[in-house]
């Protein structure tokens, strides 16, 4: 297996804009996807920026988070719900690559949305990129 990386950033293709309480979504859509290994986020924020991921495999029918202990389902028409269930970067960062392994990723496809909230005008909360590393067959 090798191991390929991909970027979502602010000077590619795949970043979108993302406005104060919108959930706004990317997929990553890879036949050579075998495993997913870890994700990457870089951003600024200074102040109390908020900022929550889901994933998705099945093209954004469902959203899951990861709770520490397994996949929970998140409604991504509740920006309430995505906000409490999404995961800090921290815990998006810390999952395995076998906690990514039972997310399922049978189609090869896999979402992101993210929330971001920021209260002050002195906030600042900047998302620059996610990257995505995984194993190809």
């Amino acid at each position: 297996m090798d191991e390929d990386i991909l970027i979502i950033d602010n000077n590619g293709l795949y970043f979108k804009t993302v406005y104060e309480g919108a959930a706004v979504e990317e997929t990553i859509d890879s036949g050579k996807l075998y495993s997913f290994v870890n994700a990457v986020i870089t951003l600024d924020n200074t102040g109390s920026g908020i900022i929550v991921f889901i994933v998705s495999t099945d093209s954004g029918v469902s959203w899951k988070a990861w709770n520490g202990s397994s996949w929970v389902l998140v409604n991504i028409t509740n920006m309430e719900d995505v906000k409490i269930k999404g995961m800090i970067v921290s815990v998006l960062q810390g999952i395995s690559e076998a906690q990514w392994t039972s997310l399922g990723l049978s189609d090869k496809k896999i979402r992101f949305a993210w929330y971001m909230e920021i209260t002050s005008s002195t906030d600042i909360l900047k998302l620059k990129e996610i990257r995505v590393n995984y194993n190809t067959m």
